[in-house]
């Protein structure tokens, strides 16, 4: 592959340029998710929006919040409020916290 050129993996995945919100936050300031991939070995993850989008995050680079949130609790199925931010490489999860109730089917 010459220089310029993308892989066929990077020329099909879509950037996020912005998150629909749900009419009503968590606590009024998290969006609403569940965990779909986490490999705790790497600590990076993906949140899955209730529109079927998935925005990574990295586990050490994110700051958990609430009292019963902790690195060990972060697994795939788990719904958790997140605040994201934006990066040169596009939209990430910068805030977490672990919700105990379950979303709407």
């Amino acid at each position: 592959m010459g220089r310029g050129q993308m892989s066929e993996g990077k020329r099909n995945r879509i950037r996020i340029k912005y998150i629909h919100s749900d009419p009503i936050k968590i606590e009024g300031k998290y969006y609403r998710g569940r965990i779909a991939k986490f490999n705790p070995k790497t600590g990076y993850g993906f949140v899955e929006t209730k529109e079927g989008s998935h925005i990574f995050f990295y586990v050490d680079q994110i700051r958990l919040e609430g009292s019963q949130t902790r690195k060990s609790d972060i697994r795939p199925g788990r719904v958790v409020g997140f605040d994201v931010g934006w990066t040169d490489r596009g939209i990430r999860v910068c805030k977490m916290k672990i919700v105990e109730e379950e979303l709407p089917a």
